[in-house]
């Protein structure tokens, strides 16, 4: 054999081999996942969302605003009136914005909302991110009051 042929021969057999790990490592690895979240809390305990939100507070929403969108996600605007603050000192008539993907809040009915700053030119509050507001039921009012003044 001559070695033009033999240099060929093991080029070719290092090329399959390679190609054969290639695609064994591929069938062995388990494929990244897109995340589902890009919160560091969870949204379903109420100290977490707190201890996120500059403000906890009881508000009757008034009306409905029309949507939005930022940063890819749309947004729903309410009108609410404070009636109680746990945390923060929000008071009066304050524009909220929800996560549009969750269900209408009903005018007229009473809930809690966590909040932060809403970067926009009405000076909105946004409800924090995958965390819905609740309806306020004096049960979940004081769990909120409490998580509220926990401490992180």
């Amino acid at each position: 054999m001559t070695r033009i042929r033999l240099a060929a021969l093991v080029a070719g057999a290092a090329l399959a081999l390679s190609g054969l790990g290639w695609i064994g490592y591929q069938q062995l690895t388990t494929a990244v996942a897109p995340a589902e979240s890009l919160t560091g809390y969870d949204p379903s305990d109420p100290a977490q969302v707190a201890a996120t939100a500059d403000d906890v507070f009881t508000a009757t929403v008034l009306s409905t605003r029309g949507r939005h969108r930022v940063d890819d996600v749309d947004w729903q605007q309410y009108e609410v009136r404070v009636h109680s603050v746990q945390k923060g000192h929000r008071s009066g008539t304050v524009r909220v914005a929800v996560e549009a993907a969750g269900p209408m809040l009903a005018t007229d009915a009473l809930y809690v909302f966590a909040t932060t700053p809403f970067a926009d030119p009405d000076n909105g509050h946004g409800q924090v991110i995958e965390a819905a507001p609740q309806p306020a039921s004096e049960q979940t009012v004081r769990i909120w009051e409490r998580a509220a003044h926990q401490r992180s």
